[in-house]
């Protein structure tokens, strides 16, 4: 029984992190890219004002937009657009269920969203703030090793292969950044549900069979935007 509940409770917390990381919802975090995490953190309503990141070395290049009211269950017609594309584009993408931001260069573009709803037409308009990507890291090591030229994007996910079973990790953030979340993430070799860690610098981890993953979430205190990390220690 105490099994039972244990594995209960292990797919409780995996569900509610992600739901936490995959909200269904706006721009600001899309990169997710949670941008990561910024859009895509709730849903946008009419007159929102919120921020992407361009990057040139983003592979994915655009964020998951999702309006309040406008879903694709109940709604038809679905329409995007921006007042300059070549500061930033958007679409419906029927695939995805959702909307699809994508920066081009840094700049402000006001987009409007429309929609059928019940036989009504339904808009929400707002204004984006693009802004170029800034690496928010100084030092992210492990085991000494500097990580930091890595990070490139508003979602970056590092891959490190570390030959020692025990990790250091240490950080250190470019001025005018401050850590917004972290948590640690690492797979139980018998029954596969995962278990958290707290993540603090000059942390050490023991590396079992299988991936650890830390996760950041970084947040510019002056501009606004964020920039979200994970790095995967796989053995």
């Amino acid at each position: 029984m105490k099994m039972t509940m244990k594995k209960i409770m292990g797919l409780l917390l995996l569900c509610l992190t992600a739901l936490a990381l995959h909200p269904a919802c706006p721009v600001q975090a899309a990169y997710t890219g949670m941008l990561g995490y910024q859009i895509d953190l709730r849903n946008l309503k009419n007159g929102f004002q919120e921020m992407a990141v361009y990057s040139p070395a983003d592979e994915r290049g655009y964020y998951e937009v999702y309006v309040d009211g406008i879903y694709g269950r109940t709604c038809k017609n679905m329409k995007a657009s921006s007042s300059d594309k070549k500061i930033a584009t958007v679409t419906y993408s029927s695939e995805h269920k959702c909307f699809m931001l994508t920066p081009k260069k840094p700049g402000t573009v006001r987009l409007t969203f429309s929609a059928i709803r019940k036989g009504k037409k339904i808009t929400c308009k707002g204004v984006v703030k693009v802004v170029k990507f800034k690496n928010p890291v100084q030092k992210l090591a492990i085991n000494g090793k500097n990580y930091a030229k890595n990070v490139k994007t508003a979602y970056s996910v590092l891959h490190i292969k570390p030959k020692e079973t025990k990790v250091k990790f240490q950080y250190k953030l470019q001025p005018g950044w401050k850590v917004e979340s972290t948590y640690g993430e690492a797979a139980e070799p018998r029954d596969g549900l995962g278990f958290y860690l707290p993540v603090k610098n000059n942390k050490t981890y023991i590396l079992k069979k299988g991936e650890m993953h830390i996760w950041m979430t970084l947040k510019n205190s002056k501009r606004g935007e964020r920039v979200s990390i994970c790095l995967s220690l796989e053995r």
